[in-house]
C-alpha cells in the first residue's frame, strides 16, 4: 500500500478540526479578560500598605448570556464557590473594591482568584492574580556633578543612580531642585518597573554666578513614595591662577641673599595660589639671574600643597653685582583660566669680607667681668658680619687658657652671635684668658683676620651655708613645740656666705602642694646673706617623714644643695578625744584655819595623768578658767569676809610643771587672807591637753576636769570647829564612861588602903623607936647604977617605957600581922605560897589575886637569868619587880589592885588628852601636841611597862629607885649609911660606939616617921584627877597638868 504523504495528513487534520468547531463553540465560550488588581495608586499588582483599598476589574463573557450579573463574578482566595461578589457589572465589565484594614492578607505577597459562573451556577472560567505590598520608599544611591569645577561657558552633567528595595513597585520619576529644596523642581519621568535606575541630566549654567552651588535630587516610586533630598555640589571658577611669592634658595634650602664672585647653584621657587593648577602650563623667564633662561623654561617639579602649588627651577646664579631677581611666569588652571605676571625675589648682594669678633663673654657677667664655673658654662661671642653671615661649625675660639682646645667650634649661632655650651675648666679660682681663632670664616669662606682676646675669672667654689633653722609656726590650729602637723607653716632662716651674688630657692613640695621652687626674702650684709622663708600652710595629709630641699646658687652658677629632715604628724579629727584620766592629791591635805587669817596659805595639788593609750604623750597642757562650787554659809557665820563661791576664797591659781611630755602637772593655789568658817573649798580647773598618740596629733584638745577639794581643821583663833569639839567630846566620853567611873572608884578605895598601910607602917616605926629608946635608957640605967639618986629616976623611966612599949607591941602584934598581909595584897606583894604551905579558901585567893597568881611561880623557878640574880643578890627576880606599877605584870600575876591601878592610869591619860584638847583648842595651839602627849604617856605608863618582864631591867630599876629615894630623903640616906656603919661596931669592945650610932639611927628613924606622918596628912586628899577637871568647861585650873598624875 502506498504511504500517505504529508499533504494528505494535513488535509485530514483540517477536516477533523472543522467538524469539531461547532461542538467547542457551544461548550466553552465563556471567559474573563482584561483582569487587573491594584491599589489606590492604580499600579497593577501593587498595594501601598495593608490599609490600602483593593481594586479588581475584569471583563466577563459567557456565550448565550448577554447580561452578566455581579453574582456571577466572585473574588476569593480559593476555588470555592463562596467568595466576595463584585460590586457591579455593566455590559460585562465588572468592578470590585474593598478596604483592606479588615482583611488579613499574607505579606509581602498574596494570591487571589476571580471566578466566573454561569446562570446555572457552574464555574465557567477563572483567573488567578498576585498582589504585592510595597511599603519601602526609594533611595538616591548617588548624585554628582561632572565636572564639579567649571569655567566660563561650560555646562555640567548631573549623574544619578536611584533604587527601591524589594518588593518594589518600580521607579516613577525624579525631581531636580536647582536653587534649594523649596524651589520649583524639574521632573524627569521614568515610570519603569525596574527597581534600580541610573540616568543623567544636563544642567544649563547660564545665569549662574562664580562660586560654589548645590542642586538636590529626590526620587519617587510608582506608588508615590519619595526619598530624602540628596545634594550635588559644583563650583564655577572664573579666577585665573595668582603668583604669590618667589624666592631664590641656596643648596642648603636657605634663601640666597649673599653671593661671592663665583657662580652658585640655587633653586628658584614660585608659589601659585589655587588648588586646580594645570602644572603642564607653567613656564618662567629666569634670565635675570642666569643669561639665556627665558620664558620657555618649564619647572623641574611642582608640589601641590594646601590651597597653593609650589613650582621649582634648578639654576646656577651667575651675577657680577648686587641684583634683585625678576621672573616672568605664565600658568592656567583646570577651568582654563589663564594668568601671566612678573614676580620678584629678594635682592642678592655681593660679600667679599670675613667676620670680626667684637666681644667674648659668659652668661654670668658682674661689673663687666665674666665668670666661669667648673662646668656647664656658656660662652657668647658677638661678631661683626655685614654680609652672608656665619655657620657655627665655621666659628672658633682658642680655649687653651681654661684647659680646652685651641680651636673649639661654636655649638650654634643666632645671627652674628655664636654660643659655646657645656664649656668646662680645670683651672682654680682666678683669672684666665680666652681668644678668637683665625680659622673662623663666614658662609662664603671669607676668613677672620683679627684675633680678639678677653680676661675672665674662674669661680668654682659654691656658697657656704653657715646655719639653717626651721621653725614650725601654727596656722589656724595651735602649734606644739617639737611637733609639726597639717595646717602649720615653716619659718626658715638660713645664714649663707657668698662673695659674688646669691640666689636660692626651697623645694617644700614634700609637705606643701605646688611649693617646688620658693624664693626667700634676702637681707645682705657685705658677703653675708640672711635668707628667710615664710611658707604656706602644710596641706599634705597623714603622717610622713621627708626632706625640705634647698638650693643655693652663686652668681656663676655654683650650687650648694642641702636637705633638712622633717617629720609631719597626722591629724586626729576626733572632736572629743579621750587619751587621759587623772587623780589629784593636795598638800597639805588640810589647811589650818588659825593661820589663814594671818597669811596667804599656799596649797599644791599634784595631778597624776594616767594614759588610756599606751603611746600617748602630752605636748601641751594649759589650764582654763577655774569655776567654784557655791558654799552654804550658816547664819552664825554671816560675818564671813569672803563670798559664797569657792573661787572668791582663792587669790590665785597657776599651773606648774606643764611642759611637753609631763604627766605630773601641779596646781599652785594661793588662798586669800581670811577667816575660813567653812569645811572645804571645792572647785573645778579644766586642763586643755594636746597629745601625741603614735604618729598622730589632735586637731582638738582634750579637756580634763580636775576636781579639787581643800579641807580645813582647827578654827580661827578663839573658835572651835565642829570636828575639834567632836574630838573633845569623844575623848570625854571615852574617859568618863561607866566602866572608867567604876575603875576610878575602885582606885580611890585602893588609894585609901595604901594610906592605911602607910599609917600601920608609921605605928610600927613608932614602936621601934620606943624600943630603941628603952634600950638606950637601959644602957643609961646600967651606967647610973653607981649614983643611986640618978639610977632610981633612970630605972623608973626605963620601966615605964618598957611596959608601955610591950603593951603597944603586944597590942599591935595581931593587927600588924593582918596589916602586913593586907598591905602586901594592896601592893601586889603577896607572892605564891610554897607547895608545902598551900592554903585554901580566902587565904589562897588573897595570895592569888594579890600578886601571887599567874606566872609568879614560874618567875620564881624558871625565869630567864634567875640563877645569876640569886647568885649575885640572894633574892628571887620576882622580889625586885614592882608588879603593881606594870599593867603587863599585874595581868600576868593576876594582881587585881595592880590591874585597877594601871587601868586608872589609862583613864587619867584619856582624861588628860580630852583636857588638853579642850585647853589647847581654846588657846589656838596645835592639837598635835595633845596627840603626841597621849601617845607618849600611853607608851611610858601603860604599854612601856612590858620591859619590867626583863629581870635585869627590874634589878636596875630597883637599885635606881633606892638611889633616887636616898637623894630625895636626907634622913633616909643618913639612916641607911649609919646602918651599914654601925653593923661593924655591934660587938665588944665597941659597944659605946655602937650606942652612939644607935642614937643617930633613932633620930633618923624618927625623922622618917615624922616625914611619913606629914606626907600622910598632905596626901590624905587624892592627887589631881583630870577626869574631874573635864567638868570645868572654863578651864580655870591652869596648874601643872603632869603634877601628881602617876
Amino acid at each position: 500500500m502506498k504511504k500517505n504523504s504529508p499533504l494528505q495528513l494535513t488535509a485530514v487534520f483540517m477536516a477533523l478540526l472543522v467538524m469539531t468547531i461547532p461542538f467547542y463553540t457551544t461548550d466553552v465560550y465563556a471567559q474573563l479578560s482584561q483582569t487587573r488588581a491594584y491599589g489606590a495608586d492604580q499600579v497593577d499588582g501593587y498595594l501601598r500598605s495593608r490599609e490600602d483599598t483593593l481594586y479588581v476589574t475584569t471583563f466577563a463573557q459567557v456565550s448565550g448570556d448577554a447580561n452578566i450579573s455581579r453574582n456571577q463574578v466572585r473574588l476569593s482566595g480559593s476555588s470555592s464557590t463562596t467568595g466576595f461578589q463584585f460590586k457591579e457589572c455593566a455590559e460585562g465589565f465588572c468592578t470590585f473594591f474593598q478596604n483592606l484594614s479588615a482583611w488579613s492578607l499574607s505579606y509581602p505577597s498574596h494570591s487571589m482568584g476571580v471566578y466566573l459562573y454561569s446562570d446555572a451556577g457552574a464555574k465557567v472560567d477563572d483567573e488567578i492574580m498576585t498582589v504585592t505590598f510595597d511599603e519601602q520608599a526609594p533611595e538616591v544611591d548617588s548624585f554628582s556633578a561632572d565636572p564639579s569645577r567649571l569655567g566660563s561657558g561650560m555646562d555640567t552633567i548631573l549623574r544619578y543612580t536611584v533604587s527601591d528595595e524589594l518588593p518594589c513597585s518600580g521607579i516613577g520619576f525624579v525631581e531636580i531642585y536647582e536653587q534649594d529644596t523649596t524651589s520649583e523642581p524639574e521632573r524627569v519621568n521614568l515610570n519603569t518597573e525596574d527597581c534600580e535606575y541610573s540616568g543623567e541630566y544636563t544642567l544649563d549654567l547660564s545665569g549662574y554666578s562664580e562660586g560654589e552651588h548645590t542642586v538636590f535630587l529626590k526620587v519617587y516610586d510608582r506608588l508615590g513614595r519619595q526619598s530624602s533630598f540628596e545634594p550635588a555640589v559644583f563650583e564655577i571658577d572664573l579666577t585665573p591662577p595668582q603668583f604669590t611669592d618667589a624666592v631664590v634658595l641656596d643648596s642648603e634650602g636657605e634663601e640666597l641673599i649673599w653671593i661671592s664672585s663665583d657662580p652658585v647653584p640655587a633653586t628658584v621657587r614660585v608659589d601659585i595660589a589655587g588648588d586646580d593648577l594645570d602644572e603642564s602650563t607653567v613656564y618662567a623667564d629666569l634670565s635675570s639671574i642666569h643669561e639665556g633662561m627665558y620664558l620657555s623654561e618649564p619647572p623641574a617639579r611642582c608640589t601641590s600643597l594646601i590651597n597653593f602649588t609650589m613650582c621649582e627651577w634648578d639654576v646656577e646664579v651667575d651675577i657680577d653685582s648686587t641684583t634683585t631677581p625678576l621672573f616672568a611666569v605664565t600658568a592656567s588652571d583646570l577651568a582654563a583660566n589663564n594668568a601671566s605676571d612678573t614676580v620678584s625675589a629678594s635682592t642678592i648682594s655681593m660679600d667679599v669680607t670675613g667676620p670680626e669678633f667684637t666681644s667674648i663673654r659668659t652668661e654670668k657677667v658682674l661689673n663687666t667681668t665674666s665668670y666661669l664655673k667648673a662646668s656647664g658654662n656658656t660662652l657668647i661671642a658677638a661678631l661683626a658680619e655685614t654680609g652672608v653671615g656665619v655657620d657655627p661649625e665655621d666659628v672658633f675660639l682658642d680655649l687653651r687658657g681654661i684647659g680646652m682646645g685651641a680651636a673649639v667650634a661654636a655649638d650654634n649661632c643666632s645671627g652674628n652671635t655664636c654660643y659655646w655650651h657645656d664649656v668646662y675648666t680645670n683651672r682654680p679660682d682666678g683669672a684666665v684668658t680666652i681668644s678668637s681663632s683665625t680659622l673662623t670664616r663666614d658662609r662664603l669662606g671669607n676668613p677672620a683676620t683679627v684675633v680678639y682676646s678677653t680676661d675672665m675669672l674662674v669661680d668654682i667654689t659654691p656658697p657656704r651655708l653657715d646655719s639653717l633653722d626651721v621653725t614650725t609656726i601654727g596656722g589656724e590650729e595651735e602649734t606644739f613645740e617639737g611637733f609639726t602637723k597639717k595646717g602649720d607653716s615653716y619659718q626658715i632662716v638660713a645664714e649663707v656666705y657668698e662673695p659674688t651674688s646669691l640666689t636660692a630657692y626651697g623645694d617644700f613640695s614634700a609637705a606643701i602642694t605646688g611649693a617646688s621652687q620658693v624664693e626667700p626674702q634676702y637681707e645682705e650684709t657685705g658677703n653675708e646673706y640672711t635668707l628667710t622663708w615664710d611658707t604656706d600652710p602644710i596641706d599634705v595629709s597623714g603622717y610622713f617623714e621627708d626632706y625640705l630641699d634647698f638650693t643655693f646658687t652663686d652668681f656663676v652658677g655654683n650650687t650648694l644643695d642641702y636637705m633638712e629632715y622633717i617629720e609631719v604628724y597626722a591629724l586626729d579629727d576626733d572632736e572629743n578625744p579621750n587619751y587621759w584620766t587623772h587623780s589629784v592629791v593636795c598638800s597639805p591635805k588640810l589647811v589650818d584655819r588659825q593661820i589663814t587669817s594671818l597669811l596667804n596659805v599656799k596649797v599644791f595639788c599634784y595631778i597624776n595623768l594616767q594614759p588610756l593609750a599606751a603611746d600617748a604623750e602630752t605636748i601641751s597642757i594649759d589650764m582654763g578658767e577655774c569655776t567654784g562650787v557655791d558654799i552654804n554659809i550658816s547664819a552664825e557665820d554671816s560675818n564671813q569676809t569672803a563670798g559664797t563661791d569657792s573661787m572668791s576664797y582663792i587669790n590665785d591659781i597657776s599651773l606648774w610643771n606643764n611642759q611637753a611630755g609631763s604627766t605630773d602637772p601641779y596646781l599652785n593655789i594661793e588662798l586669800k587672807t581670811a577667816d575660813f568658817r567653812i569645811d572645804e573649798l571645792r572647785f573645778n580647773c579644766p586642763l586643755s591637753i594636746m597629745s601625741r598618740v603614735g604618729d598622730t596629733l589632735p586637731q582638738y584638745p582634750e579637756t580634763e576636769d580636775v576636781e579639787v577639794t581643800i579641807g580645813f581643821y582647827n578654827m580661827p583663833l578663839g573658835e572651835l570647829s565642829e570636828d575639834v569639839q567632836a574630838k573633845i567630846d569623844d575623848a570625854k566620853d571615852d574617859a568618863t564612861s561607866t566602866v572608867m567611873e567604876i575603875i576610878g572608884l575602885l582606885e580611890k578605895l585602893f588609894y585609901y588602903a595604901e594610906l592605911i598601910c602607910r599609917v600601920i607602917n608609921v605605928i610600927h616605926n613608932v614602936i621601934t623607936i620606943f624600943q630603941s629608946v628603952t634600950m638606950m635608957v637601959g644602957k643609961a640605967e646600967k651606967v647610973s647604977s653607981s649614983v643611986p639618986p640618978a639610977y632610981a629616976k633612970v630605972h623608973e623611966t626605963r620601966v615605964l617605957l618598957c611596959q608601955g612599949t610591950e603593951k603597944a607591941r603586944e597590942g599591935g602584934k595581931r593587927a600588924y600581922k593582918f596589916g602586913t598581909k593586907f598591905c602586901a595584897f594592896v601592893n601586889c606583894k603577896m607572892g605564891a605560897y610554897p607547895p608545902e604551905e598551900q592554903k585554901k579558901g580566902l587565904a589562897k585567893w588573897g595570895n592569888t589575886l594579890g600578886g601571887g597568881g599567874g606566872i609568879y611561880n614560874w618567875m620564881q623557878e624558871s625565869y630567864p637569868g634567875v640563877n645569876v640574880i640569886d647568885k649575885w643578890t640572894g633574892k628571887s627576880p620576882a622580889e625586885y619587880m614592882n608588879i603593881k606599877d606594870s599593867m603587863v605584870l599585874s595581868m600576868l600575876t593576876f594582881c587585881i589592885p595592880g590591874v585597877i591601878y594601871n587601868l586608872n592610869k589609862y583613864r587619867q591619860v584619856q582624861c588628860l588628852y580630852a583636857y588638853c584638847l579642850q585647853e589647847y583648842s581654846q588657846a589656838g595651839l596645835p592639837l598635835s601636841v595633845c596627840e603626841d602627849q597621849k601617845h607618849y604617856l600611853t607608851c611610858k605608863y601603860i604599854m612601856g611597862e612590858v620591859f619590867n618582864l626583863i629581870p635585869f631591867v627590874a634589878i636596875f630599876d630597883h637599885y635606881t629607885g633606892l638611889i633616887k629615894e636616898a637623894l630625895s630623903d636626907p634622913f633616909s640616906m643618913i639612916g641607911t649609911g649609919l646602918g651599914l656603919l654601925c653593923n661593924n661596931y655591934c660587938e665588944a669592945p665597941y659597944e659605946d660606939l655602937h650606942s652612939a650610932c644607935a642614937i643617930v639611927k633613932i633620930a633618923s628613924l624618927l625623922g622618917e616617921t615624922v616625914g611619913d606622918v606629914i606626907n600622910i596628912i598632905d596626901t590624905w586628899e587624892l592627887d589631881r584627877d583630870y577626869c574631874e577637871l573635864l567638868d570645868d568647861d572654863e578651864g580655870e585650873d591652869e596648874g601643872d597638868w603632869f603634877g601628881g598624875i602617876f
